[in-house]
């Protein structure tokens, strides 16, 4: 009866610490928490921005060191959050006069979303539009500040139609590849409008 028992007990054990060890390597009990567990986030990524729909949130990162930026989505799961997704954007890009800061893309079961991020230092950039079939977002963009996007579907980055105006409606970059360009996340950019017609 003795050895049942101890038996019992070592197996209830190794269940136990092989959950805590999973809930450990996996899920926290904050969005930040779970994000900042994310793989590709270390140590020298800091917070930029954050945006949070019905439990699914986006937290916006980046590294001086590694030079990069990185969009993290943390989802609740029951009564913790986890992260599994991440994009990643080069600064490359960071003396143009508009240049991309994060972007991600998300679909669950109920909702679905894209998350697009941008910085502009061009004075004649009055506002952008980004058009996915019948849904056009517009936002105002303020110099040095971050612009956000968000739309209510999920659509890969690459084929977002987003364009940049002055304020008489005339573009002045559009975001995309370039033709005959290898599509890369270094291709994929702002361009002078008249590049990409």
């Amino acid at each position: 009866m003795f050895k049942i028992k101890s038996v019992l007990f070592v197996g209830v054990l190794i269940a136990g610490l092989v959950i805590m060890a999973n809930f450990l390597t996996a899920y926290r009990l904050t969005p930040l928490g779970a994000a900042e567990l994310n793989e590709h986030i270390s140590e020298d990524y800091e917070l930029m921005d954050e945006y949070e729909m019905d439990g699914v949130t986006v937290f916006l990162f980046k590294s001086d060191l590694r030079e990069a930026y990185r969009a993290v989505i943390s989802e609740k799961q029951e009564f913790f959050y986890s992260s599994i997704s991440s994009t990643y954007v080069p600064y490359d890009d960071r003396e143009s006069p508009i240049y991309t800061i994060g972007g991600i893309n998300y679909r669950g079961e109920t909702k679905e979303f894209t998350y697009f991020t941008f910085q502009s230092s061009d004075d004649q950039i009055s506002y952008i539009e980004v058009t996915e079939g019948e849904e056009v977002k517009k936002e105002e963009v303020k110099q040095g500040e971050l612009t956000t996007i968000v739309l209510d579907q999920d659509i890969p980055l690459k084929r977002l139609n987003a364009v940049a105006y002055d304020e008489d409606g005339n573009a002045l970059y559009k975001y995309g590849y370039l033709d005959g360009q290898a599509q890369t996340a270094r291709s994929l950019k702002w361009h002078p409008a008249d590049q990409l017609d």
